[in-house]
C-alpha cells in the first residue's frame, strides 16, 4: 500500500519525510526505510515489534528515570511516558529537525517528565554523572543504518557508568535496536527482530 508524503525537510545530514497511511504515519530519512512508525489513532503504543521488544524491561521493572538515545518520531518516549507516569525520561537527539518533526506531526508529548537534549550521544552520556538513569535504549538510526559509534570508545562502555547500580550491577537494560541487550549479569544475547519496514511513499 501507498503512502502519502506529507511533510519534507532538510538538514546537513539528509532528508526527513513525514508519510501517510490509512492509519499509520511513518518517519523515513531519504529511504525505503522506515525509521519510526506509529498509529495516528494510538501514537503511544508503538507499531513495529523490535519497538516493542525494546520495552520489555518495563514488564520486569519500573525504572524511575530512563534514557532514550536516537528520538525518531518519539515513538519509545511516548511509550514510556504512558506506561510509567512517573518516570523521568531524558531523550538525546542529534538532529534538531527530527525533534521538531516528532513534535508536529508524532504526537511526542510536551510533558515535564520529557527531558530532550540536542547532541550526540556519547557525548551526552559522557558529561552526565554516573548512576543517573536506570534504563537505556539505544535506537540510533541514519538512512539506511544503525548508526555507528566514533572510533574513541564504545557507546555500551560510555553508558555502562551511567546505569544506576544495586549491588555493584547496573539495574535494569541497555538495550540496543537490532542488536544487542546487556542485562544487569552482563550477559549478552542477540535480539533478531523486524527492525525497519519498507516504505512506499507518493507525492501528493
Amino acid at each position: 500500500m501507498k503512502g502519502e508524503i506529507i511533510h519534507y525537510t532538510r538538514d546537513a545530514l539528509g532528508g526527513i519525510l513525514v508519510v501517510d497511511y490509512r492509519k499509520h504515519r511513518v518517519m523515513t530519512f531519504d529511504s525505503v526505510f522506515e525509521q519510526s512508525k506509529i498509529d495516528r489513532r494510538r501514537p503511544h503504543l508503538p507499531v513495529h515489534e523490535y519497538s516493542r521488544a525494546m520495552l520489555l524491561p518495563v514488564a520486569f521493572a519500573q525504572p524511575a528515570h530512563a534514557t532514550i538515545l536516537g528520538l525518531g518520531g518519539g515513538v519509545m518516549a511516548s511509550a514510556l511516558l504512558h506506561l510509567l507516569p512517573d518516570c523521568q525520561v531524558h531523550a538525546v537527539e542529534l538532529r534538531p529537525r527530527v525533534l521538531e518533526v516528532a513534535r508536529e506531526y508524532f504526537s511526542l508529548p510536551h510533558s515535564d517528565n520529557l527531558t530532550m537534549t540536542i547532541g550526540d550521544a556519547r557525548d551526552a552520556l559522557g558529561k552526565a554523572p554516573d548512576g543517573s538513569s536506570d534504563l537505556i535504549l539505544a535506537d540510533m538510526y541514519n538512512s539506511d543504518r544503525m548508526s555507528r559509534p566514533r572510533p574513541s570508545g564504545s557507546l555500551s562502555d560510555n553508558a555502562a557508568g551511567y546505569l544506576a547500580t544495586t549491588a555493584g550491577s547496573p539495574s535494569t537494560i541497555i538495550a540496543r535496536r537490532t542488536s544487542m541487550v546487556r542485562c544487569s549479569t552482563s550477559c549478552a544475547r542477540g535480539l533478531q527482530s523486524s527492525c525497519c519496514s519498507r516504505v512506499k511513499p507518493t507525492t501528493r
